[in-house]
């Protein structure tokens, strides 16, 4: 899974995959959170562009199976992903 943040830490971003969705939203997509909270599913870099300047998107190194959730940025302390620490 592909994974980008802000500087801040306060936007991220995941690649992940929708299936059996009720109103066909099937396939990849962007999964934008602010502050660890789901802000939005889009499909393209236009659709992130409504909530984050992409010019501040870095990408996130992780371990294969490694989850946002319960981490924080080394620089600013800020919780990463899955609601608040």
């Amino acid at each position: 899974m592909d994974r980008w943040r802000t500087r801040d830490g306060e936007w991220t971003v995941e690649t992940v995959t929708l299936a059996g969705t009720p109103d066909n939203r099937d396939g990849s997509w962007l999964r934008v959170r602010r502050l660890g909270y789901y802000v939005a599913d889009v499909r393209d870099a236009a659709g992130m562009a409504c909530y984050i300047d992409l010019r501040e998107l870095e990408e996130v190194e992780h371990d294969s199976g490694t989850d946002l959730a319960g981490q924080s940025d080394p620089d600013t302390g800020r919780h990463l992903g899955g609601g608040p620490a």
